[in-house]
Order: structure tokens, then sequence, then C-alpha cells
């Protein structure tokens, strides 16, 4: 098996290229990179995701919202409603790859709900790298 290239990504220690990418800077309280509709059973948190659609979706939650918009926010996120939340602290962006460049000298960063070591990270989706088989019970993940 030869794993695909990342050609969207240069490495973590040069610039990306100015042609097709959007920087997205400020302060955030979450950014959630995911490629999959569901993080969870009860968590629809890209309801316009589809396995086959080649996009991470970014969902962006900046600083400065409330905790009760914070807390309708994840509550909607039960049924995948929470994009259609009428916020400007929260928002939407689907991409092929992306970067996640901290600006502060502390913070946390997860990866599928496991602490990594804070800095710099990138991921590009590939699309068609795996074949699905759905049955009545469930999900069987045949090769990789």
């Amino acid at each position: 098996f030869n794993p695909p290239r990342d050609d969207l990504l240069p490495p973590l220690d040069q610039a990306l290229p100015t042609r097709d990418w959007v920087t997205i800077e400020g302060d955030f309280v979450l950014v959630l990179a995911i490629y999959q509709s569901h993080l969870g059973a009860d968590l629809h948190a890209a309801p316009q995701a589809r396995f086959d659609d080649g996009l991470i979706h970014l969902t962006f939650v900046r600083a400065g919202i409330s905790r009760a918009t914070l807390l309708r926010l994840f509550l909607a996120m039960e049924r995948g409603a929470h994009l259609s939340l009428s916020s400007p602290y929260v928002s939407h962006v689907p991409a092929r790859a992306f970067r996640l460049q901290p600006l502060s000298p502390r913070g946390t960063l997860t990866v599928d709900g496991e602490l990594v070591p804070y800095g710099p990270l990138q991921a590009q989706v590939h699309p068609s790298m795996s074949r699905l088989i759905v049955g009545d019970s469930g999900l069987k993940i045949t090769r990789f």
C-alpha cells in the first residue's frame, strides 16, 4: 500500500501558497475539523458532510460568544441544526486541506479526542481512500 501524497500541503516549516488558500485569523474557543457527519451518535457536527464529498468541514466558534449562545450551539448540534443559528461568532467553511497555526504561546489541541503537542498542524482529505459496505447491522470498513 502506497499512501497518497499530501500534494496540497507543503511541510509545516514552509509558507502556504498564496493561490487558492484563505486565511482566517482571530481568537477562537473552538475549531472543529471533521470529514464525516457525526462525532458521535448524538452529535451531528457536519450535517452537510458526505462520505464521498472530498471535504473537511471546518466549524469555527470565535471568542466573545456568550455562554448562553454556546450552550444553544451545542444543543442544536445534537440534531445538526447549529449552522442555522444566526450568530456572528459561528462560521462553517468547507476545505480540501487546512493548516492550524496557534498564535498564542499556550493552548490545548486534540485530534480525535486525544491531546497532541501544542503547535501547528495540518491535514488534507484524500477522497476514495476506503470502501464502505453498509448493511442492516451497521457499518463495516473493508479496505483502507
